[in-house]
């Protein structure tokens, strides 16, 4: 049937290189002589471009990309239609001109999850470097979590 064909066309990299063999395979080897298909499906919680980046296979492809790898692609990828752009750089406009973002992403899950200590420490900083630098020049911190 076709949904068996396009099945076959799908590696789910998750379930066929997992563990160490997945972390090993992304800094070390060239990944294109793992794909076994030209559609490859990643679905787990781990940011995997710093490993890539880091591999002597890749890195010449990558080096355009400079330090900013992930913000190129995700700009790239993550493109907001037009009416929920408007609505974007409204709340912009509204709520975050003349402020300090803060801005946390906390992984509580995958490999790479951070402790709640590390987390204490994480905020403690932003807290810091907030309240000095907002103080000084008479602006609002606005925090997303």
């Amino acid at each position: 049937t076709q949904q068996e064909a396009n099945s076959r066309q799908i590696m789910d990299f998750d379930d066929e290189i997992h563990g160490p063999q997945m972390m090993e395979s992304l800094m070390c080897l060239d990944v294109r002589d793992l794909l076994t298909s030209p559609v490859v499906l990643v679905k787990n919680w781990d940011h995997f471009l710093p490993l890539l980046a880091t591999n002597p296979h890749h890195q010449e492809m990558l080096q355009p990309f400079g330090q900013d790898l992930a913000g190129i692609l995700t700009r790239f990828l993550l493109r907001p239609i037009a009416p929920l752009q408007m609505k974007i750089d409204s709340f912009v406009s509204s709520h975050l001109l003349n402020s300090h973002t803060v801005g946390f992403h906390l992984r509580r899950r995958g490999w790479n999850k951070l402790s709640l200590s590390q987390m204490q420490t994480g905020f403690q900083c932003a807290r810091d470097v907030v309240s000095d630098q907002s103080f000084q020049e008479g602006r609002k911190a606005v925090w997303f979590i």
